[in-house]
C-alpha cells in the first residue's frame, strides 16, 4: 500500500485474494499489487516483471493499481480489475516458464479466475 489509509477497493481485493490463498505450491506466480496512497504512488503503470527464480520456481509480477480503481467503491469494477490483472500476469509469465522448462498450472489458475468471475456476477 502507498499509505496507511484503507482504500475503497480493499473489500474486493481481499475477496479476490482469498480465491488464491492456500495455493502456494511450486511453481508459483507472485502477483504483487502496488496501490497509490498518501505516502507514495506506483512509479510504473500496468504490469511489469519482477524477480524470477528457476531454483525456487517462482516469478513475481508487479501490477500498478490506477488511482480510479483504488478509489472506487464499485465492488464489481475493482474485482474485475484484479482478476483481469492476474489473468494478464499469467499470460505475461508464460514465456518465462517455457524458457526454463517449468510446468506451470495455468489451467488450474484460469479455473480459479472463472470461478471468481461467476461468483462476482451473481452478487
Amino acid at each position: 500500500m502507498g499509505g496507511p489509509e484503507t482504500l475503497p477497493c480493499d473489500e474486493s481485493f481481499k475477496k479476490i485474494w482469498s480465491y488464491f490463498s492456500g495455493n502456494e505450491s511450486k511453481p508459483f506466480l507472485n502477483v504483487v499489487f502496488h496501490f497509490p496512497g498518501s505516502l507514495m504512488k506506483p512509479k510504473h503503470t500496468g504490469l511489469r516483471t519482477g524477480r524470477f527464480s528457476s531454483k525456487e520456481q517462482g516469478f513475481m509480477i508487479q501490477v500498478a493499481v490506477p488511482e480510479d480503481i483504488a478509489e472506487t467503491d464499485d465492488y464489481i469494477v475493482s474485482a474485475n480489475f484484479f482478476l483481469d490483472s492476474i489473468e494478464q500476469a499469467l499470460d505475461l509469465s508464460k514465456k518465462r516458464w517455457e524458457k526454463h522448462k517449468i510446468e506451470f498450472p495455468f489451467d488450474k489458475n484460469i479455473e480459479i479466475i472463472k470461478s471468481a468471475r461467476n461468483e462476482i456476477n451473481l452478487q
